[in-house]
């Protein structure tokens, strides 16, 4: 009889080794080449934990299984589980992403206030919520406390706010491709997932994730400023031109190669 210990791991780095007699025989279980196993929800780096399978015949020096019955019964009963691991590792997965979300949202909008309160920022017309000691009108535009005229966000946890409504963070797939980085609609910061420059910076940990947020950010609230939507293009331009530059220059601040190809062009 098989004893699947498993735990739900957010780093993504995690194994599930294999046991016989409280011993480790199978270290990592991507190192075993069967049934599509290796690729499986087991191997994902999400799961960690213990087989422990005394009824398996240990090879010599322990240095895998005989790969016998015993061995595809193990192998049958992973799979019947499999379903239900992966649908309980997508669900966590997906409740630790909204977490971070909300934490990233929550530094990326104070970094955004603080930085458009400079004074080199001190001219621009700022959405709602952004704005310093300002609340907003029905319009989304900020203006003078006192004159309240829109509606507080009824949000869960969100709490009245001296700027007006609270400006939010979100990050979806646009339907009209990866082009574009980011967008404003109806108080909220959309950043695009399938843009490539987004996809490289997110690898980068917390702190880029929350640099790319605040960005975005700023770059909607300047473009806030042009009612007629002519900046849109060339706002998009310089953030394109942003992350280029960044890939080009390395941490020693010197040029980074371009391949061939490219300079080809």
């Amino acid at each position: 009889m098989a004893r699947l210990l498993f735990f739900f791991d957010p780093s993504g780095k995690a194994v599930v080794s294999v046991r016989h007699a409280g011993v480790v025989v199978v270290e990592d279980l991507k190192l075993v080449n069967a049934y599509g196993l290796e690729d499986s929800v087991y191997t994902s780096g999400y799961v960690r934990g213990f087989i422990d399978a005394d009824f398996l015949r240990p090879l010599p020096a322990r240095t895998g299984f005989d790969e016998n019955e015993d061995w595809v019964a193990l192998l049958s009963l992973l799979d019947r589980h499999r379903p239900q691991i992966e649908a309980e590792v997508e669900q966590l997965r997906t409740e630790e992403r909204e977490k971070e979300l909300s934490g990233i949202q929550r530094q990326a909008v104070q970094l955004a206030r603080e930085i458009l309160d400079l004074e080199d920022f001190r001219d621009l017309e700022l959405p709602g919520g952004l704005a310093k000691a300002h609340a907003v009108t029905g319009n989304g535009r900020a203006e003078p406390a006192g004159r309240q005229t829109a509606e507080r966000s009824q949000q869960p946890g969100d709490h009245p706010d001296p700027r007006g409504p609270r400006i939010r963070y979100s990050e979806l797939a646009f339907q009209e491709g990866a082009r574009r980085h980011s967008r404003y609609v109806a108080g909220v910061v959309e950043a695009n997932t399938l843009n490539s420059d987004y996809q490289r910076e997110v690898a980068g940990g917390t702190e880029s994730k929350l640099a790319y947020a605040t960005l975005v950010i700023g770059k909607e609230a300047i473009g806030f400023n042009d009612k007629s939507g002519a900046s849109e293009e060339q706002l998009e331009k310089l953030l394109t031109f942003h992350f280029t530059l960044k890939r080009r220059i390395g941490r020693n601040g010197r040029s980074e190669k371009r391949p061939a190809r490219e300079r080809a062009k």
